[in-house]
């Protein structure tokens, strides 16, 4: 199956979480409108106006995209169970922290540098 990944990237100024005094405290105003942007970048590879363009760039039409967002800072600890929950209430679309992205750099470097220097013998 041909798939595509589309990420749409916000900057990390931008807040994940509605504001605390909302009942229903949902996700961010940025973050909604960012889930729109690669819901219709989905649509537009196979809008029939398109097709076209898409196969002449990519080299063929996706059967499919994974879909991921990256935007704003993890939210504090008081608000991570509500920030996990909100993001698994988005299965099309993976959700993605700064924090996070920096978060996995550090954990791959700190076992580099456990695995360094290489055992010889």
């Amino acid at each position: 199956m041909d798939a595509v990944k589309l990420l749409e990237l916000k900057g990390p100024e931008a807040s994940v979480l509605a504001n605390p005094r909302h009942l229903h405290r949902g996700l961010a105003p940025a973050v909604i409108q960012a889930l729109a942007q690669v819901s219709d970048y989905t649509e537009n590879l196979v809008d029939p106006l398109n097709v076209a363009a898409v196969k002449k760039v990519l080299g063929y039409v996706p059967e499919c995209s994974q879909k991921a967002v990256l935007i704003g800072r993890t939210p504090p600890p008081a608000d991570a169970s509500l920030w996990e929950k909100r993001k698994a209430e988005q299965p099309a679309v993976k959700l993605i922290t700064y924090d996070e992205i920096l978060q996995g750099h550090q954990d791959r470097l700190a076992l580099r540098k456990r695995r360094w220097p290489p055992k010889l013998f």
